[in-house]
Order: C-alpha cells, then sequence, then structure tokens
C-alpha cells in the first residue's frame, strides 16, 4: 500500500435497501389480550394491603375484607 493511497478510508458507496411487506402466505399472529382492568387485581391492594382509591374511582379488582372470628377460649366446655 503506498503512503499516498487513502482508498483504504473511503467512505463505501450508499446502495438503496428496499424495504417490502412481509409474505403474505404467513398467518398473521394473534395478540394476547390482557386482562381487563376490573378483573386485575389492584396493585395497591398487593404492595401495600389497601387501597386509598378503591371507593374513590379506582378501576381494578379490590378483593372483599376478610374478618376475623375470635373465639373465646377462656369457657369451659
Amino acid at each position: 500500500m503506498a503512503h499516498g493511497d487513502m482508498s483504504f478510508f473511503a467512505r463505501p458507496s450508499s446502495s438503496a435497501v428496499k424495504i417490502s411487506a412481509p409474505p403474505s402466505d404467513e398467518p398473521a399472529s394473534p395478540k394476547p389480550s390482557k386482562k381487563d382492568s376490573p378483573q386485575r387485581q389492584c396493585r395497591n391492594i398487593l404492595i401495600h394491603g389497601s387501597c386509598k382509591f378503591q371507593d374513590k374511582g379506582c378501576i381494578y379488582y379490590h378483593p372483599p375484607v376478610r374478618t376475623l372470628l375470635v373465639v373465646d377460649l377462656s369457657y369451659p366446655s
């Protein structure tokens, strides 16, 4: 390579790239649908244990609050 030969560093000639649609013989893959919002559990319930927007328009599912049953064990049977 000669000292004055800079052809190695020359820019390559640009060539156009044809953009085409995918072939139509392949069936389109259906996108998995997400669950509807009312069926998806509220993230605030999962993270914090409660949702301050539950009665103020939160669109997500809020499971019913479980009540604890207190049993008096001091009563003789």
